[in-house]
């Protein structure tokens, strides 16, 4: 096995933490004179922050995992369906998809459901469809054909 040389005098780059760390500080229970200090302890952690800049595509990624919990959670799918769902809603790249994450996300949770018998698509017969899906959708405010085109983008990038 081969050690690269390493430099003692060289500074050593903060970008990302050395490793996954799962401890939460929590800084609304400290003590008020306490807060900020837990709250950067807190960005240390999470990885998204160094004490001076935040990493932005972390963050984003972040609020798009949690708004794919939230519709998730509404469209009351099984804590397979989520976790399956999560991971593969992470996968895409909601940019090349050109829609909005929310619509995205409901367009992941209906090719989860599937395979369990949960049917959407926006041009089926109202009947055939789960009820959950159309008034889900239908909250969002997009046309058909908006739905179907994203349905099928999001559909040929998972398969």
């Amino acid at each position: 096995m081969q050690f690269d040389e390493y430099d003692e005098a060289a500074e050593e780059p903060i970008i990302s933490p050395d490793t996954q760390n799962a401890t939460h500080f929590h800084a609304e229970e400290a003590p008020f004179e306490h807060r900020a200090k837990f709250k950067r302890f807190h960005g240390y952690n999470s990885g998204v922050w160094n004490g001076y800049w935040a990493d932005k595509t972390e963050l984003r990624r972040l609020d798009n995992l949690a708004l794919y919990d939230a519709i998730s959670s509404q469209l009351e799918l099984t804590n397979y369906q989520k976790r399956r769902g999560r991971g593969l809603f992470d996968s895409l790249n909601l940019n090349a998809l050109g829609h909005s994450a929310a619509l995205i996300a409901v367009c992941v949770c209906a090719y989860v459901c599937r395979d369990d018998g949960r049917m959407y698509h926006p041009y089926r017969k109202l009947e055939n469809n789960d009820s959950l899906f159309v008034d889900f959708v239908e909250g969002l405010g997009e046309r058909k054909n908006v739905v179907a085109a994203c349905y099928n983008r999001v559909i040929r990038a998972l398969e």
